[in-house]
């Protein structure tokens, strides 16, 4: 991940399309489990077909490259775009988010008002102090 949200968002994407892989090698897994058992326990005997012990071996290897060639498609996954992302929809959403900022930035009364009243409150002294140095040098001329 660099310094882009785009990259969180090809994470994102990245995370949903290996979960979607792992549930792939899961339900080939249980298919060949549902197919293959039976047929080595030799349940379909009488039909004439009968699994050699070299061939469910061969089974079980072809089974586990068939797993990882499956995850190894992963590889060639690519982030989406920037284009990619800017949808309609987006763009849109985008637009309305700027407008409720512009909105928003608006001064608020309540702000002013409190901006006010410090100001009052740190510059008192000085025009306190100033007027008593005024009303002192009338008195004394």
């Amino acid at each position: 991940i660099r310094n882009d949200l785009l990259d969180v968002i090809g994470c994102l994407d990245l995370s949903k399309k290996t979960v979607h892989r792992i549930w792939l090698n899961f339900l080939f897994a249980c298919v060949y489990n549902l197919v293959g058992i039976p047929v080595a326990a030799g349940v379909f005997s009488p039909l004439g077909l009968k699994m050699q012990p070299w061939m469910g071996s061969a089974a079980m290897a072809l089974s586990s490259v068939s797993v990882v060639c499956s995850s190894l498609l992963l590889k060639a996954y690519r982030k989406p775009s920037r284009k990619d992302l800017e949808t309609e929809e987006y763009l849109t959403e985008l637009k309305d988010q700027e407008k409720f900022a512009a909105q928003e930035s608006k001064p608020d009364p309540l702000d002013s008002i409190s901006a006010a009243l410090h100001s009052i409150k740190t510059d008192l002294p000085a025009i306190i102090s100033k007027k008593t140095n005024q009303t002192t040098k009338t008195y004394v001329h």
